[in-house]
């Protein structure tokens, strides 16, 4: 679990491909800026609450890519798990397993 969280954390962190760049958020950001975070969040969400609750995950074992894009059905058009897709606009998904 904790290797996910670490995962998703640099996901967050390096999505960007300047790393030099000047943070969005704050009193300046705008409603598209605000937009790109929440979608951001909701997916990192999204992939913890799906390695959380699947049944390997007692024994230390998490889901692929693959595995978590069939492990749930049903996505709003705008979430991708596919692993060779942005999981939302501008936001690629790698997992450290």
């Amino acid at each position: 679990m904790q290797r996910t969280i670490l995962a998703l954390g640099f996901l967050l962190a390096f999505a960007s491909s300047s790393r030099a760049q000047q943070c969005l958020h704050g009193e300046g950001e705008t409603p598209e800026q605000t937009a790109r975070r929440r979608e951001a969040l909701n997916a990192a969400r999204l992939v913890n609450t799906l390695q959380a609750n699947q049944p390997g995950v007692t024994s230390g074992r998490y889901l692929g890519h693959a595995e978590l894009a069939s492990a749930a059905p049903g996505l709003p058009d705008r979430m991708r798990l596919a692993p060779d897709q942005d999981i939302v606009a501008g936001w690629r998904l790698t997992l450290d397993l």
